[in-house]
């Protein structure tokens, strides 16, 4: 991939930001929709959120063959053990901060905390285009 005059690449090349913005509704409704099958996914979505900007930022789609390189050198750049272990510290950081993962016995709320599947399916529907409603048999489900 080229450097521009600037010396940053490129990245956005060949991608109109509708593009992008689809890419991204795509993905928060892959992630709400997962999320209600099985609450442990919104975990994960967290980890694959920051991928997805870093895809994003990193990938040229000005022809086919810009696409493949840019791909395979985001996947070795950007995949590596050694980068993808903080971002699960991050994640799972993130986990303690918006959920009650850390709230135990020690808590001196008067009400029960919300559980963790209601936690996570609420995240999920946040960050989604689509509105995040859930019926009451998916709310149940869930809660197994």
């Amino acid at each position: 991939m080229a450097l521009g005059a600037s010396g940053a690449t490129g990245g956005r090349r060949g991608f109109t930001e509708d593009t992008y913005q689809q890419l991204e509704s795509l993905f928060d409704d892959h992630v709400l929709r997962c999320t209600r099958q099985n609450w442990k996914y919104w975990y994960f979505s967290l980890l694959m959120r920051p991928l997805l900007a870093s895809f994003q930022s990193s990938v040229d789609a000005s022809s086919f063959d810009d696409l493949s390189r840019s791909v395979a050198n985001w996947v070795e750049q950007r995949l590596s053990l050694s980068l993808l272990r903080p971002a699960a510290v991050r994640a799972l950081t993130e986990v303690a901060r918006r959920t009650p993962a850390l709230a135990g016995e020690t808590s001196t709320e008067q009400t029960q905390p919300p559980s963790m599947a209601e936690t996570a399916l609420a995240e999920a529907a946040k960050g989604s285009s689509g509105g995040g409603a859930v019926t009451k048999r998916e709310e149940e489900e869930m809660m197994e």
